[in-house]
């Protein structure tokens, strides 16, 4: 018998259940849990959320930016455990509960950004309005209002309602009472279970709005992620970081890129020619490596470099000091110029890498150049972006350095904003090219030579270059020449 017939290799576009039943995270297909439950919000009149301590931060934000609260009177609040947090106690308490949220916050912070988040969450706590308790062991994520009800895995935070894959099951009160109010009761029987949190969460966040200035909490923090604190139970790590002989200037630029990539997901370093910029990015890759492992948000990094040929050898150089070799480094040449069946090798790279790293990024403005609309496939977990100066260019590469940021990293209104400049055809106002400015300015690492010197001459021996001699930028002298 003969049998001929044809297979389809193409990827098909996979098919999802109604966003308003099963509210799931999907980028490729613009699904957000939170466009359901921000909705649901908006017209309820009481709120119940059970999720994850580490959550507090996203509520706090939420519930000043987002919540009308002429509306909505009334917000309860049961807080449980993080698995990865207390999972080397056998045993564990409501101390030991307790315990682990205020070192968790302690130890993380709020951006002085959110000063007005946190004095709006203690005045609403003092009036009864938000209701904190916190149960042991409770991992269940469940959300309720007079409107609808939803259970499943994603936290009340911005990766568990934005980033992370999640999937969850939402019933409508007039669609479905019965299952409704099912899970009403089992939020119910959560909070009446649960002890009182109000007067500790107070506590905690007033400590959080210690006064102080800058330097100081930069400071803190640099200590924090490169001395004993956040680091301490991973040795070998901090063995490395302090074996790399990172520049004070690098140590600062290390810390606040974390701390970006923590919040927003992506980070642009921009920092000037000179500063070490390689040797930083590497750093800032061997500590994301360990923390998504340690965390287990993954077994194993999948990592590409893409860079200038010229430059390739500096990558595999820092990468060898640091004794971190897994990755791949792709020239950012072979995007455009090499033959189809390599350009479609490399975009399967590019879909399957958890962390892309692309130097020089400035070559990557022009959205219809070849290798441009290589990188647009990417739906790597992090991207780290390199590049000079580029909070100076022009409205179009100010919005196309948004898009390589991850549009889906802005707020709603900024992301209401951008839409709206990018339909526009002229960018011209003062005010237009500032608010792009801004919006990646909350991605930038970024000094300029001059405070990069400032820092220098504060402690110029601990700048040394691989010969170990002192290194800083040299002084510029203009001399005018006669010419025919």
């Amino acid at each position: 018998m003969n049998i001929q017939g044809s297979f389809d290799f193409e990827k098909k576009e996979a098919k999802w259940p109604d966003q308003k039943i099963f509210p799931i995270n999907w980028k490729e297909n613009d699904r957000k849990v939170i466009t359901v439950i921000k909705k649901d919000i908006e017209n309820a009149v009481f709120l119940k959320i059970a999720t994850g301590f580490t959550s507090l931060g996203y509520i706090v934000d939420f519930s000043h930016e987002m919540i009308d609260y002429d509306i909505l009177k009334k917000v309860d609040i049961v807080l449980g455990f993080e698995p990865d947090r207390i999972q080397k106690r056998r045993e564990w308490s409501r101390v030991d509960l307790e315990n682990s949220i205020k070192d968790y916050w302690l130890e993380r912070g709020f951006s002085v950004f959110k000063s007005a988040a946190l004095i709006n969450a203690i005045e609403k706590i003092k009036q009864g309005v938000i209701n904190f308790k916190l149960l042991n062991k409770l991992h269940a994520k469940v959300y309720v209002t007079d409107i609808s009800a939803m259970l499943g895995s994603s936290n009340f935070s911005k990766n568990g309602l934005y980033n992370q894959i999640e999937a969850n099951f939402r019933v409508e009160k007039e669609n479905d009472n019965h299952l409704y109010e099912y899970m009403h009761t089992i939020i119910n029987n959560y909070l009446e279970s649960a002890y009182d949190y109000n007067q500790n969460i107070i506590a905690l966040l007033e400590k959080l709005l210690i006064v102080v200035t800058w330097q100081e909490a930069l400071s803190k923090g640099v200590s924090d992620l490169l001395e004993d604190h956040q680091l301490k139970d991973y040795p070998e790590l901090l063995q490395e970081l302090n074996e790399a002989s990172l520049w004070p200037s690098q140590r600062i630029a290390l810390a606040q890129a974390l701390n970006i990539i923590k919040e927003h997901g992506n980070v642009l370093i921009a920092e000037p020619t000179g500063s070490g910029k390689t040797k930083l990015i590497s750093s800032l890759r061997l500590l994301l490596t360990h923390w998504r492992i340690e965390t287990r948000m993954k077994n194993r990094v999948e990592t590409i470099i893409i860079c200038p040929k010229l430059v390739e050898g500096n990558w595999e150089s820092e990468s060898i000091d640091l004794s971190f070799l897994s990755g791949a480094t792709i020239s950012m040449g072979l995007l455009s110029k090499s033959s189809k069946k390599n350009r479609r090798l490399i975009l399967q790279k590019l879909q399957k890498t958890d962390l892309l790293i692309i130097d020089e990024a400035h070559n990557f403005l022009s959205i219809n150049s070849q290798r441009s609309q290589q990188i647009n496939a990417v739906n790597a977990d992090n991207i780290i972006l390199s590049t000079a100066t580029p909070i100076n260019k022009k409205a179009k590469d100010l919005l196309r350095l948004i898009e390589l940021l991850d549009i889906d990293n802005l707020e709603d209104h900024e992301l209401k904003e951008y839409i709206h400049l990018k339909k526009t055809w002229t960018i011209s106002s003062p005010e237009q090219i500032e608010s792009l400015r801004s919006h990646i300015w909350k991605f930038t690492v970024r000094r300029t030579k001059r405070e990069l010197k400032k820092l220098i001459q504060k402690e110029p021996e601990s700048y040394l270059n691989k010969r170990g001699k002192e290194c800083s930028y040299p002084k510029l002298k203009s001399l005018t020449y006669l010419t025919n």
